[in-house]
């Protein structure tokens, strides 16, 4: 009896537990949408196991400010998250630079007008000749998978000029990634492809999971542990480099700087970069590492740069020169900037990109009214006043800025 009593209470027990957990993860799906990135996210692996942009896609995507609603993102046929479309063969004549980067640089968190490359493609464009932008930025990518893109879809395009927006997470996604390493002498060596316990996959495929790394920092640390073991490259078992990998890893590297895996990373991190040099000199192209504002930025890496002498545009100054305050050109409520951090980006990365091109335009003047007529194109637009100058635009040169620039809104394509 009292054996049976006892089962009768775990029974109980476990019911409510699965119960509260089964409610609770319910609630999280209807209360918290934003999780759902984190939750479906896939390594969708090629050659190097690196998840590819999709092609010829549409879908809507939820802003993280509150009450900012929904805006579409398109991945055009090359898999650029760009609402326009590019030939593979480059046209007579055409200057082509291809942005490589993370989240930064791909923008999925606004309107795609809004994003650096095409206001920076603008202004090219309005001094002469003819420039194409491409947006390579994969959501999560580091220096390694930045490096493999290059190779494996940049070196097709024929292109002219090529940006790596750095960011301080690439250092994290390295190690996180597990895609590539250094041997004894400095040389890039690819790792072996490792599998995730089925436990980690079932775990990640849970809201709750993300909410409970979210609200509390030990479990935060717990889970995280669980999610991404130490790197260890001989013995290591699981590996999907996802998002609580590069996670646990940053609350390491900000708690000890001289971690061995930071140590580590920024080995790995040189090699990467130098390759890339490499590459791009022998053919003939342009190669330059953009570095992020603020708290995106690193110093040591910076430093790393300008040792290698690699040419770096380095947006910490203008920004810190003209922001009073962060939060003007970062989202409230998600670390990424908003659509006036990049209105400033594509003016001083246009500016370094003149100088370093001879690119010549009448002075700031000129990227005033140019970014006057852009915006212009767009009714209600998101960026304040600053680096703007009102300018007569008729609804005709409004009505070619958008059917350039939101063409395949305008004119759907079957993906």
């Amino acid at each position: 009896m009292r054996k049976a009593l006892a089962v009768a209470r775990f029974s109980i027990v476990v019911g409510s537990l699965v119960a509260s957990v089964a409610a609770s993860e319910a609630a999280l799906r209807v209360l918290r949408p934003d999780l759902a990135d984190l939750v479906h996210s896939t390594l969708r692996p090629d050659r190097y196991r690196i998840h590819a942009n999709p092609r010829g896609t549409a879908e809507l995507h939820h802003s993280p400010e509150k009450g900012g609603g929904q805006h579409l993102v398109v991945h055009n046929s090359l898999g650029f998250r760009q609402h326009r479309e590019f030939t593979r063969q480059k046209g007579p004549g055409v200057v082509r630079i291809g942005v490589f980067g993370d989240s930064y640089a791909e923008n999925l968190r606004m309107p795609v007008q809004y994003s650096f490359t095409e206001p920076l493609d603008f202004l090219l464009n309005q001094t002469g000749g003819s420039w194409e932008v491409l947006n390579f930025g994969t959501d999560g990518y580091g220096t390694d998978q930045v490096y493999l893109q290059y190779l494996d879809e940049g070196v097709a395009l024929d292109l002219d000029v090529v940006l790596y927006v750095y960011c301080h997470n690439d250092l994290i996604d390295i190690i996180a990634d597990r895609l590539i390493d250094v041997d004894e002498r400095g040389d890039l060596r690819y790792l072996p492809v490792r599998r995730t316990s089925p436990f980690i996959e079932t775990i990640k495929r849970f809201y709750l999971t993300y909410f409970l790394m979210e609200s509390s920092a030990v479990a935060k640390e717990e889970l995280a542990a669980v999610l991404a073991p130490r790197y260890e490259p001989e013995t290591l078992e699981n590996s999907d480099g996802d998002h609580q990998a590069q996670r646990h890893l940053n609350h390491l590297f900000k708690r000890d700087p001289n971690n061995p895996e930071r140590a580590h990373a920024f080995r790995i991190f040189r090699a990467l970069v130098a390759a890339l040099q490499h590459k791009t000199e022998r053919r003939s192209q342009k190669f330059f590492v953009v570095m992020l504002p603020f708290q995106q930025s690193d110093p040591d890496a910076r430093a790393l740069l300008q040792e290698m002498g690699v040419p770096v545009i380095d947006l910490a100054p203008p920004f810190a020169a003209e922001v009073a305050d962060r939060h003007e050109v970062f989202f409230q409520h998600d670390p990424h900037w908003n659509e006036e951090g990049n209105k400033l980006a594509a003016v001083h990365i246009f500016q370094s990109l003149a100088r370093a091109l001879d690119v010549a335009y009448p002075g700031d003047g000129f990227i005033r009214g140019a970014l006057s007529r852009y915006y212009a194109a767009f009714g209600h637009s998101r960026v304040s006043e600053h680096w703007l100058e009102p300018v007569e635009s008729d609804e005709a040169s409004k009505s070619a800025v958008r059917a350039k620039y939101l063409a395949l809104e305008l004119a759907p394509f079957s993906g």
